[in-house]
């Protein structure tokens, strides 16, 4: 589980807004992870992306990310961004935890 430090990430968060309908929230939970909010606000499906920049990171940094509704991994050893596709009004959440060496 995401634990106590989800409601301390959700007040901390930062947001970078890409334009007026798709967005990406973020907040440090624990353990080096990041909860990644991608928010579709438009009428139509559309592929959202993080990169590292936005998201406070090292560029030559590695996560994984697993879809926190799934459950299922979103991606291994990502390097520099993270993207997923988004149903018109709708939120991806995603974890990230550092990939292991």
């Amino acid at each position: 589980g995401v634990g106590a430090g989800w409601a301390n990430s959700i007040h901390q968060s930062s947001i970078s807004i890409y334009n007026a309908v798709l967005c990406v929230s973020y907040g440090r939970i624990y353990a080096g992870r990041i909860a990644v909010g991608l928010f579709n606000r438009s009428p139509a499906a559309a592929v959202i992306t993080a990169s590292w920049a936005d998201l406070g990171l090292a560029a030559t940094a590695e996560y994984d990310a697993v879809d926190v509704w799934s459950g299922k991994s979103a991606g291994k050893r990502l390097q520099g961004s993270v993207s997923s596709h988004a149903e018109h009004h709708s939120l991806t959440l995603l974890i990230l935890s550092p990939s292991s060496p």
